[in-house]
């Protein structure tokens, strides 16, 4: 089993498996048309152009990604010292529309992000992963944070 004493390394790693997940998620939808651009590719076009962040741009864009989830994963660490783990899962819904409103929303309306989805089903997809990358989160964390919590 594995033994995490440390409240950001904790973050860390959930942040990491729970994302891999989601971007797994993420791909599907890509890939079946539900979303015209994969995450990557949104976090890379507040770098990069447009053309950039579809192509070698993809990898600065998996990159944020990752740093942005451990993040929220980290907030999520602190988050639940705070409060418990009493209704974790809607906790955790809770932490992805955090992650969906602070980072994805602002990002794309601020015009931080060169692109927009562009539609209800693109939309709803990437809601829908991030509720996902919450609810993740929260289970990783109470599943391999017995030393911090």
């Amino acid at each position: 089993m594995i033994i995490i004493e440390d409240e950001i390394t904790l973050g860390i790693f959930a942040g990491i498996i729970a994302n891999i997940i989601r971007n797994i998620v993420g791909f599907i939808s890509y890939f079946i048309g539900l979303q015209d651009y994969h995450i990557w590719q949104f976090a890379a076009s507040a770098y990069l152009s447009i053309e950039e962040a579809k192509s070698y741009g993809i990898i600065v864009g998996g990159f944020t990604d990752y740093m942005l989830a451990t993040m929220v994963s980290i907030f999520a660490v602190y988050f639940f010292l705070y409060v418990g783990f009493k209704n974790y899962l809607l906790k955790g819904l809770l932490i992805g529309g955090f992650a969906w409103i602070s980072i994805f929303t602002l990002a794309v309306r601020t015009g931080i992000s060169r692109i927009d989805p562009n539609s209800v089903a693109g939309s709803l997809s990437f809601l829908f992963n991030h509720l996902l990358l919450g609810v993740l989160i929260a289970l990783l964390l109470k599943k391999y944070g017995d030393q911090v919590f």
